[in-house]
């Protein structure tokens, strides 16, 4: 695993929460010491959002278990997958698949594929904001994330005014 890269999976999705499909992963010790003890992270995300059972989309109940290895703001995620999948269950591995050890996520969220992920999430498009992740992880960690957080760039032409990059 390369040395920028804190969690590895096949495919990594930022979206509708950051995730992995299959919750199948490795990671750098140094990177699970910051997180949530993980028998307390679903209790903390139904308080979060105020018990709202099994939700795909915020990755509550049991989606917490694919949330929680990618719930900190200072994750660098990598995977393996060359499929550009912006989330939802896909095939796991085909025979022709193509592997390739990358940072993650693969794609931005911007112009089109923008519209077409809110169009995915028509019950509550909030989920899946700049602002929403932001919030999440002030609320979580009581922190915010990083110049290498991977939403500065995935996130890019939705971030409103206001929001800094740190430098």
């Amino acid at each position: 695993m390369p040395i920028s890269c804190d969690v590895c999976s096949w495919r990594f999705s930022p979206l509708p929460h950051p995730h992995n499909g299959g919750n199948m992963w490795a990671a750098r010790c140094n990177y699970i010491r910051k997180l949530i003890n993980p028998v307390m992270f679903p209790k903390s995300m139904a308080q979060l959002y105020h018990d709202a059972g099994n939700d795909a989309m915020i990755g509550t109940g049991r989606y917490a278990a694919e949330h929680w290895v990618h719930s900190h703001p200072t994750i660098q995620a990598c995977d393996v997958s060359t499929k550009v999948v912006m989330f939802g269950v896909t095939k796991t591995y085909q025979s022709h698949d193509d592997f390739k050890l990358e940072a993650a996520p693969r794609y931005h969220l911007k112009g089109k594929s923008f519209r077409m992920a809110r169009g995915s999430v028509h019950r509550r498009p909030q989920v899946i904001t700049f602002e929403h992740r932001w919030a999440e992880y002030k609320v979580l960690y009581n922190e915010t994330p990083p110049a290498s957080w991977f939403g500065w760039k995935f996130y890019n032409d939705s971030i409103p005014a206001g929001f800094q990059r740190p430098i």
